[in-house]
C-alpha cells in the first residue's frame, strides 16, 4: 500500500501499462512490487491478479481505469474472476 501512496504522491500515471523498452513507469514499479512482471499491463490488473484487494481500492481511489484491458482484451474484471476473487471482481464491478 505504502508503494501506491508514494507513486500518487510523486504524480504517477495510474493507468500506464507497462511498453517493451519502458523502465521508469508506474506500471513497472508496481509490477516489481508485486513480484509479477509482464508486459501490456495495468497496475489494476496486477492487483487484481495477485488478489491485493487493498491496492486495487486505492487505484481505484486515484481514478485508476477498471476498464483498461490488457493487449489481448482481459480486463481486471476478467482476470479477478478467473482467479477466484469475487470481492475483487464485485468491487471492480461497481466502478
Amino acid at each position: 500500500m505504502e508503494i501506491v501512496r508514494i507513486l500518487a504522491r510523486r504524480k504517477a500515471n495510474v493507468n500506464q501499462s507497462r511498453q517493451q523498452g519502458e523502465s521508469n513507469s508506474m506500471a513497472l514499479t508496481l509490477i516489481s512490487y508485486l513480484n509479477w512482471r509482464p508486459d501490456g499491463v495495468s497496475p489494476i490488473f496486477i492487483a487484481s491478479l495477485k488478489g491485493h484487494v487493498e491496492v486495487v481500492k486505492a487505484l481505484i481511489d486515484l481514478h485508476g481505469d477498471v476498464m483498461q484491458n490488457t493487449h489481448d482484451g482481459k480486463s481486471p474484471v476478467w482476470i479477478a474472476r478467473q482467479m477466484g476473487r469475487l470481492d475483487i471482481a464485485d468491487l471492480l464491478s461497481e466502478v
